[in-house]
């Protein structure tokens, strides 16, 4: 089982796979930008959905 409160340090904690192999680095790196742009459009959804952005009349 996984608990990422259970190491010493948090980077290993927060990286339970191998980055020190290629495959593992770009598995990282995707799934890195894949969490930002899902928070991003998220975002957008949120402020378009609750009317935050509006068009100037």
């Amino acid at each position: 089982m996984f608990v990422p409160w259970s190491s010493g340090t948090c980077c290993e904690a927060a990286t339970p796979f191998a980055t020190t192999t290629t495959a593992g680095q770009i598995f990282f790196a995707t799934s890195y930008i894949l969490h930002m742009l899902g928070w991003a459009f998220a975002t957008l959804f949120v402020a378009g959905y609750t009317g935050l952005v509006r068009k100037p009349a």
